[in-house]
């Protein structure tokens, strides 16, 4: 298998994945993932879990969407990735700022297609 959630290594383990925003590609790998990953379509509409994963657009980091990430990585212990996708218009550089500048601690992770940050709440 391959893809974002094998990359991550977000295709194996017991915790249930939330996935924010997929794209379809990524739906279609989350087929293949047991437990099967829920999906939101929108920070705002999430809940709290383990481990998450959020492809945001570029207009999306505002502080109220920041701010209810920070309560779902807090309230739940989560392990946080944030998919900066280049065509969407982001780089893994400008998320990893814009994050940090959340109160975020960040760690960046180069992808096949992309980059991931991990963020955790500071």
């Amino acid at each position: 298998m391959s893809g974002v959630l094998h990359e991550l290594g977000l295709d194996q383990g017991e915790d249930r994945v939330l996935l924010i925003e997929p794209p379809d590609a990524v739906l279609a790998e989350a087929g293949r993932v047991s437990p099967r990953p829920a999906v939101a379509s929108s920070v705002h509409t999430a809940r709290p879990a383990r481990r998450i994963v959020w492809w945001p657009e570029p207009d999306t980091f505002e502080p109220g969407t920041l701010s209810r990430l920070r309560w779902l990585a807090v309230a739940s212990g989560a392990v946080l990735w944030v998919i900066a996708d280049a065509a969407a218009g982001l780089d893994g550089e400008s998320v990893a700022e814009r994050l940090r500048a959340a109160g975020f601690a960040t760690e960046r992770k180069p992808l096949a297609a992309g980059e991931a940050v991990r963020a955790a709440p500071r």
